[in-house]
């Protein structure tokens, strides 16, 4: 075990956006996804050996007994429970949080990089991957740079490093936390949405014809549907 470790992951920005999961438990999406990794936006955490128990900060505020105990749950992927008696975590999001830019994706990735090094776990890019989706289903993306796909299977890799040159504008209107999470707005997608088949199956089709634009470098075909790729 280290003494101190400190890790940096990106908001990613979905293109092809993730939305439901077919297995709550294991987080396997019904379609896959594709984002454009942001790094103007980050969560930097470091964790610390101290002996002061187990503790977890945000944004220079103290964290509830409720997320520092998910924290602590997430982190036994990584630790056994006598491991994380006496360990600081302190993060920071140079975005805002819980207000839909994905704070909590580039929050468990930079979480989860931190702990494979802290703990000496040394888990391939792949098998991390596994790991933080299980924290915040598209964080596994967040552990990558430039255009990231995450292939309904869990497979989850970086199809263009350049970011193919795109620009994305945020404008913030507030800062106001979501009054519904992704995760139970997700379910109840699921479950009432009378569109949501037909939803995956033109998701399917459209993350098949953005990678085909990615690869070949086609712009314009970007932002169109299958129907209307070259």
């Amino acid at each position: 075990m280290k003494t101190t470790v400190t890790a940096i992951a990106p908001v990613n920005i979905a293109l092809i956006k993730y939305w439901g999961k077919e297995d709550e438990e294991k987080v396997i999406p019904y379609t896959g996804s594709l984002s454009l990794s942001v790094s103007e936006l980050y969560t930097k955490t470091t964790i610390t050996q101290t002996r002061h128990g187990f503790t977890f900060s945000l944004n220079g505020k103290r964290a509830t007994k409720e997320d520092a105990l998910k924290i602590k749950t997430f982190l036994k992927h990584f630790a056994e429970d006598h491991e994380l008696e006496n360990i600081s975590i302190v993060s920071e999001n140079t975005g805002p949080t819980a207000s839909g830019v994905a704070s909590s994706a580039s929050g468990f990735a930079a979480l989860a990089k931190a702990a494979n090094v802290f703990f000496e776990r040394n888990f391939s890019d792949q098998v991390l991957a596994n790991i933080t989706r299980l924290g915040s289903g598209s964080a596994c993306r967040s552990l990558f740079s430039g255009l990231v796909v995450w292939e309904k299977s869990g497979e989850v890799y970086t199809i263009r490093e350049d970011g193919f040159d795109l620009i994305m504008v945020f404008a913030l209107l507030t800062h106001q936390k979501k009054s519904i999470s992704s995760k139970q707005a997700m379910k109840n997608t699921v479950k009432s949405s009378p569109y949501y088949q037909t939803w995956v199956s033109k998701t399917t089709q459209d993350l098949v014809a953005m990678k085909h634009a990615i690869i070949l470098k086609i712009f314009k075909a970007l932002g169109n549907s299958p129907n209307h790729q070259p």
